[in-house]
């Protein structure tokens, strides 16, 4: 009587079975992803920039922007306005923030370091489209301040009534879960704040970069 060896059958089987559940097991999450280059005043400006978002939509990524003409300074030192130029411009950013539609990218973060000092803290928001093989990619991107919103309570029939100068947090006296909200709220600039609609895009030419957004 003779045996056959089923070991390699069934190792071919347990393969098959197994691939299926990889693939399906594989997830893909939201990302962006480019390097470009603008010509800019007869140099060139290099942009380059990866974002990933987590399966909860935390999102994590860098942004590097790179331009080594000369940036007017507005320096007000109580005489006069002095006009300076700074030799380039750097600043590098943690982005922590990115929203994906489609084939467009719009991310956040916080400048971490920079040639220009007083842009160290300040929010960065990058907006990209991929528009494919043959189409032309669309970019834009701007620095801005924290965005810090208050209010004071004031009577509006006294003219000169300019508030009450304190802070405090409004709640329900009835839960004693409520957290209350601050009468001086911090409501920083991200990637959540602002439509699409709100940006104006460039067009990139042919050679002048890359940008891939997957959703």
């Amino acid at each position: 009587m003779s045996k056959k060896n089923s070991g390699p059958t069934l190792a071919l089987l347990l393969l098959a079975l197994a691939a299926p559940l990889a693939v399906a097991a594989a997830k893909s999450f939201p990302s962006a992803e480019g390097s470009v280059r603008l010509p800019a005043g007869g140099v060139e400006e290099a942009i380059e920039f990866s974002a990933t978002a987590d399966e909860d939509g935390t999102a994590s990524g860098w942004m590097q922007l790179t331009d080594p003409g000369v940036t007017p300074v507005q320096d007000v030192d109580g005489v006069g306005i002095d006009l300076r130029v700074t030799p380039g411009h750097f600043f590098k950013a943690d982005l922590d923030c990115l929203e994906v539609a489609r084939n467009k990218a719009v991310m956040s973060g916080v400048i971490t370091d920079s040639a220009q000092a007083d842009y160290v803290g300040r929010r960065v928001i990058l907006v990209a489209v991929d528009n494919g093989a043959g189409g032309r990619d669309k970019l834009t991107w701007g620095v801005y301040k924290r965005d810090e919103g208050s209010w004071l309570a004031s009577d509006a029939e006294a003219e000169n009534d300019t508030g009450v100068g304190m802070s405090w947090f409004a709640t329900d006296a009835e839960r004693e879960d409520d957290a209350g909200e601050p009468s001086q709220p911090s409501a920083p600039t991200t990637c959540r704040n602002l439509p699409l609609s709100a940006f104006s895009l460039t067009e990139l030419k042919a050679g002048e970069g890359d940008i891939r957004v997957r959703p």
